[in-house]
């Protein structure tokens, strides 16, 4: 992206996504791209991932696909020239990793360390791979283009499942008829969690693509998400829905307006909401179950605070497992390792934050200055991608609040896609700084006490009073 071109206002769609994804300059000096390969293997990776062929294909029993993919995708990112990734995120993520080792065989089973470890560095790898290869926009709408794509291949196979009780995989519906697909999205939940990161990638493409077939699939996909969501019949899900439809309507109206709008729309949704939102109280049997287990995880940590009890332990002291992400962390890895696995939640949060401000055309006065400025397209482009980053991340966030999914693959596919937009921002966007570990570490000292306080609190009171 040169800052010595100039944009006009009177530019076409499509000429303006033709300058925003032109290689970024960093000064008078052209980088050299990052190569293609790695990010068609990263594609690749995900399309294999998700959709998971290799479980349903029989020719593909005894082949070990995802590994292949992944390793040949490593090898042409380093063999390329793999733009550097000095993102707070990456510390973090090393720290994890220890922290994972430590805190299993600190549990006493020192063998499992390295296993647990080495199961979760794909998904950390796979993060990485995302924010060094996905070096332009138009490699970040691909990737989103990709998740709409597969968000309508697991809606098909769900209504199939619905309609003949099992889909063409061979995956059954739970026993209440919740959709399931396989792998790591067996459970409704985590199904249920593709569906509500996709939602505002489908939006942010039916609005914005220059492509019409692009634009038309994206459209049609939106209720498809929807009608995906109400199968799997995933209340965390639902309430991440509701908490999207309230971020769109302050976004575009503002909060006041939001707050006088948003009881008639959640009204509405209510009617299309899952049979179990009818259950959704503390005294249910479920949810009673979840704040017990909530209560046990901070027993967890007041035994274990430094270590925790291993990752993978929460089942071996409890006969649930948390039921939450932010409990499951800190009762697992103990201080220790919820630091690191909170500072990479909370700084992809502070880089969403940090871009929507700097590139929001009404703080900057682009109303005025925008024709004098030739990264206006790009900003503006940003601006939208960031936003929609951000409502994907918090739908992610809520469902995060009733499921243990600390070390799940989709969050960390939207941690690499923040990064990502985040360092190819920096070249466009003054002011946006690449922050170190420690220069956030106050903060994520703040969260860590702050949030175990806040579950903590909550758990007492619902034990009480619920």
């Amino acid at each position: 992206m040169t800052g010595g071109h100039r944009l006009t206002g009177g530019m076409s769609e499509a000429t303006r996504h033709a300058a925003v994804d032109k290689p970024p300059v960093r000064g008078p000096a052209q980088v050299r791209p990052v190569a293609r390969a790695p990010y068609v293997l990263g594609i690749a990776y995900l399309l294999l991932a998700y959709v998971r062929p290799h479980e349903f294909a029989h020719w593909l029993d005894d082949v070990p696909i995802l590994p292949i993919v992944l390793v040949l995708a490593l090898v042409a990112w380093m063999a390329g020239s793999p733009r550097p990734l000095r993102v707070p995120q990456v510390p973090a993520g090393i720290g994890l990793l220890v922290a994972i080792a430590v805190s299993v065989a600190a549990s006493g089973w020192a063998g499992g360390a390295v296993t647990m470890t080495l199961d979760f560095l794909p998904i950390l790898l796979v993060a990485a791979l995302i924010a060094s290869c996905t070096d332009t926009l138009s490699r970040l709408r691909g990737l989103m283009v990709l998740f709409v794509c597969v968000g309508i291949v697991l809606v098909a196979h769900g209504i199939e499942q619905s309609i003949h009780g099992v889909g063409w995989t061979g995956a059954k519906p739970v026993e209440d008829g919740r959709i399931t697909y396989l792998g790591f999205m067996n459970d409704p939940n985590d199904l249920a969690r593709v569906f509500v990161i996709t939602i505002p990638f489908a939006l942010h493409l039916a609005v914005r693509s220059t492509s019409k077939i692009v634009k038309v699939v994206c459209v049609a996909a939106l209720p498809l998400l929807f009608h995906g969501i109400v199968l799997t019949n995933s209340r965390g899900a639902f309430l991440a829905v509701i908490a999207l439809v309230a971020l769109m309507v302050a976004r575009r109206h503002g909060w006041l307006k939001a707050s006088m709008l948003a009881p008639p729309l959640v009204a509405g949704l209510l009617i299309l909401a899952p049979s179990r939102m009818d259950d959704l109280s503390a005294d249910e049997d479920s949810a009673a179950g979840r704040v017990e287990a909530w209560y046990a995880g901070f027993e967890m940590l007041k035994e274990h605070p430094l270590f925790g009890v291993g990752k993978g332990g929460f089942v071996d002291h409890h006969v649930l497992t948390a039921h939450n992400s932010f409990v499951l962390a800190y009762a697992e890895l103990g201080l220790f390792g919820y630091f690191f696995w909170l500072a990479i939640v909370i700084a992809t949060f502070r880089m969403l934050r940090e871009l929507i401000g700097a590139t929001d055309p009404a703080r900057r006065g682009a109303s005025q200055h925008g024709a004098a400025d030739g990264n206006e397209a790009e900003r503006v482009e940003i601006n939208a991608l960031a936003r929609t980053l951000f409502g994907s991340y918090v739908g992610l966030t809520v469902t995060s609040l009733f499921l243990s999914r600390s070390y799940e693959l989709t969050l960390f596919v939207m941690i690499g896609l923040v990064m990502a937009l985040y360092l190819t921002a920096t070249t466009v966007v003054p002011g946006l700084q690449l922050r170190r570990l420690r220069d956030i570490a106050p903060q994520v000292l703040a969260w860590v006490a702050g949030t175990i306080v806040f579950f903590w609190l909550v758990t007492r009171i619902l034990l009480q009073y619920g």
